[in-house]
């Protein structure tokens, strides 16, 4: 079985603004979801654009996953060559966050089994999918990852079993695990 990172965040929770490098420049976010490592110097920089409840784990912009440097560092022991972390300064914090670098990104979607929409015909994606509301993922693409992304308007990314018996357990905040439909 395999689950998606879910957010849950409320009206309480606290948002993050885009990413800078450490001269202000802007960090172009889909570095993030390229699947491929990212080099940098130094850790990136961001603000906090709503106040809120601090969690452990938040989407940042453009559905960036950040987390705490032990949820972090916990995710990275369990994935290694799955993940990558780029350390994250969170202005008017002291906790220490990263980005968390999904690196796999999967064609693992079944399509038959998964719940959501396409484009129309006529326009410029048609037949490709607009949404997912409950994806249903092919266990044969995924077995070898522990974490990974998915082609398709994914915001999230995904985990397996063995992830989820780890960090469920623990509480950590801002996310909850959503189980994936069964695929062939």
């Amino acid at each position: 079985m395999f689950y998606e990172f879910f957010p849950d965040a409320d009206e309480t929770s606290w948002h993050l603004d885009g990413f800078v490098d450490a001269d202000g420049a802007e960090i172009d976010t889909r570095m993030f979801t390229a699947s491929r490592r990212v080099a940098g110097d130094g850790p990136l920089r961001c603000r906090i654009s709503l106040a809120g409840r601090a969690t452990d784990f938040t989407f940042g912009p453009f559905a960036i996953p950040v987390a705490c440097r032990a949820l972090s560092r916990q995710l990275l022991a369990l994935a290694p060559r799955d993940l990558e972390l780029v350390p994250l300064v969170v202005e008017g914090t002291n906790e220490a966050f990263d980005i968390i670098n999904v690196l796999p990104r999967l064609r693992a979607l079944d399509e038959d089994r998964t719940v959501g929409g396409h484009w129309p015909d006529g326009s410029p994606n048609a037949g490709e999918w607009l949404y997912v509301a409950h994806a249903a993922l092919k266990p044969s693409v995924v077995a070898d990852h522990s974490v990974f992304r998915v082609h398709g308007p994914f915001a999230s990314f995904f985990c397996s079993e063995d992830v989820r018996e780890v960090l469920e357990p623990q509480e950590w905040t801002g996310f909850v695990f959503r189980s994936t439909l069964a695929g062939a």
